[in-house]
């Protein structure tokens, strides 16, 4: 009854408050994970607000109805070894696991973490991790302004070279299945949101530009973005959106790649993973992780994902598990 009367009555969230504006963006996070998971949209629309401002998104997740067979597993039994663990340990850190399976066996685990209260986050990253090839992506919020555009400040430079060292944790390609497009596992989405309240469908994403790190460092040195303006310290101001970038991947685009392991690491261990998100929090940034897990061959894969487009591909959709929270 909870998760009915939840989609039939969903929360508008509002950019101009801080804990809004940070749920928004864990609900995309949390949306673009679904999409490449195979979780069916439906299975994210029951959602109330968290009794705190500072609780992560995934703290309002009302599961929803799913068949009996799928649940009868303790869950619980899935977080004493994984990347989560430390956070369901500790009391500094807030962590919500979800946990969604199909009958194949295959699932995804998503934690949503936040180590900092809601005023003083950075922003959040979306990191997915696959873990039968040992390959992640991180996607990093950016919000636009009204007029589409993103100032670029010292904050953003910074940031930027803290993705460029999350690049050295990949290895160099020695099978065909570690091929991937580019060496750039890190990605920069510039997201718009309207002013004010605004709804947001579990079944949509909001409109977004996704630029890998390095494209973002040619865009940086190229006059397409210069603002017209110049800093106090002499330093050329600079435009990132819409206006500036004429190529860019969107939504659909950057799914398709990371479902197909186009994009993404070289053999990244769970360890290094949890490193890197424990890193993160530190910064300041609040994290959607997934982890799906599974024995799926490369080519199973590719099979199960050419099926999942098609209406025969329903039965492989991953539904949702109970799983434990921390406090």
């Amino acid at each position: 009854m909870g998760w009915l009367m939840a989609v039939a009555n969903p929360v508008i969230l509002d950019s101009r408050n801080e804990a809004d504006a940070r749920w928004q963006e864990e609900r995309d996070a949390l949306g673009m994970t679904a999409r490449i998971a195979g979780i069916q949209p439906t299975e994210l629309a029951g959602w109330q607000r968290p009794a705190s401002n500072d609780e992560p998104y995934l703290a309002g997740l009302i599961p929803a109805p799913v068949e009996h067979s799928l649940i009868d597993h303790d869950s619980r039994v899935f977080f004493g070894n994984t990347v989560f663990h430390d956070w369901t340990q500790s009391s500094s850190t807030r962590c919500d696991i979800h946990v969604f399976a199909d009958a194949s066996g295959r699932r995804v685990e998503i934690a949503n973490v936040n180590a900092t209260p809601v005023e003083a986050r950075l922003g959040t990253d979306l990191i997915y991790y696959h873990e039968q090839t040992a390959s992640f992506v991180l996607v990093q919020y950016k919000r636009l302004d009204p007029d589409r555009s993103l100032s670029v400040d010292d904050r953003l430079m910074e940031q930027l070279t803290r993705l460029e060292q999350v690049r050295t944790l990949s290895r160099t390609a020695q099978e065909p299945d570690d091929w991937r497009l580019s060496h750039d596992p890190c990605f920069v989405k510039l997201a718009h949101w309207p002013i004010g309240p605004s709804p947001c469908p579990a079944d949509e994403l909001v409109p977004g530009m996704y630029l890998p790190v390095s494209y973002v460092r040619l865009l940086l040195s190229h006059e397409s973005t210069l603002s017209g303006r110049t800093h106090q310290d002499g330093i050329a101001g600079r435009l990132l959106g819409y206006k500036q970038v004429d190529r860019y991947l969107n939504n659909t685009q950057f799914i398709e790649l990371v479902k197909n392991g186009l994009t993404g690491t070289v053999g990244v261990t769970a360890e290094q993973l949890r490193e890197l998100v424990r890193s993160r929090l530190e910064a300041g940034n609040g994290a959607v992780v997934a982890v799906e897990r599974g024995n799926e061959t490369t080519r199973e894969r590719q099979t199960r994902i050419r099926q999942r487009s098609s209406s025969s591909g329903r039965r492989n959709r991953l539904h949702h598990m109970e799983s434990p929270m921390s406090d």
